[in-house]
């Protein structure tokens, strides 16, 4: 009886060392998928006219900068384009990599796929003013993410110097931020209450609104906002943009809050914009 119990205990210590290695095992293949997944990404879409030595260093001073990041090279805008499922922490652009505006296009669309992340841009360019006519045409919205140097009359260092400010704004701020102030409705989602309030800033990522005295808002709370949209927007569009998000921030007084936006489909995207943009300019009335 005690060999068999013997036997029997080894057989099971051995079934449970066998279990436990296979748990360990399959432990370490998932953080090693979780960590091929959070994998970062600086991009250089370089053109041919753009110095090897220019490309070297950049690619250099980030890897050094940030110890595993990847460093990409699109060949061409469809292989720009094509990178918009990566994590990207960092677009640095040649503005001769390709035609200016199609860059712009391109950029703007996978800035709006990517509206939960951010994607800050650095413009390599030699001809500012065109520059920024090209930019401002598709990419108004992110003037706070992205900025340019003239490298041909800077040297590499101060192109590496913007390199490095531009990456450490990412954790500053997603996209510009609007000043609006106009009356909103608002319902909360967890009470099934509808109140009126002011929507006093906005950007593509979120808001800060005001309630009533009567309501205080609390931390963590999901609220509809129904913002008047109609002097702003096509008609196609409809006159009021439906936002929801979550309360990230509520202010002293209780009656103030900041929000984030959540479950932004790219239509919701597309009005949003078009309303920052027209308000922004004073472009209003777009229905008479």
């Amino acid at each position: 009886m005690a060999e068999t119990t013997t036997t029997t205990n080894t057989t099971t210590t051995t079934a449970s060392s066998t279990t436990t290695e296979k748990k360990e095992s399959n432990v370490t293949d998932y953080l090693e998928t979780q960590k091929k997944k959070r994998k970062n990404y600086i991009v250089i879409a370089g053109s041919s006219s753009l110095s090897p030595d220019v490309v070297t260093s950049i690619q250099n001073y980030v890897k050094k900068l940030i110890p595993g990041i990847v460093t990409v090279r699109p060949q061409g805008i469809i292989d720009l384009a094509k990178l918009v499922t990566k994590q990207i922490n960092l677009m640095v652009i040649d503005d001769e990599f390709a035609e200016i505006n199609e860059v712009m296009k391109t950029l703007r669309v996978m800035k709006e796929k990517k509206a939960d992340t951010h994607m800050p841009v650095l413009f390599l360019t030699r001809n500012v003013d065109s520059l920024i006519s090209a930019y401002h045409k598709e990419l108004l919205l992110y003037q706070e993410t992205d900025d340019y140097v003239n490298y041909r009359k800077n040297s590499v260092d101060r192109v590496l110097s913007k390199i490095k400010i531009s990456l450490s704004e990412v954790a500053k701020r997603k996209s510009r931020r609007f000043s609006i102030d106009i009356p909103i409705s608002y319902h909360q989602l967890r009470y099934g209450q509808q109140h009126s309030g002011r929507l006093i800033d906005v950007s593509l990522h979120g808001a800060l609104i005001e309630g009533s005295n009567t309501h205080l808002f609390e931390m963590r709370e999901q609220i509809r906002l129904s913002v008047p949209v109609y002097n702003y927007t096509k008609p196609a569009l409809g006159d009021y943009l439906s936002l929801t998000g979550i309360v990230r921030r509520v202010y002293i007084s209780g009656s103030r809050a900041g929000l984030s936006f959540e479950y932004l489909t790219n239509d919701k995207i597309n009005a949003l914009s078009e309303f920052l943009v027209n308000y922004s300019s004073g472009f209003s009335q777009l229905k008479k």
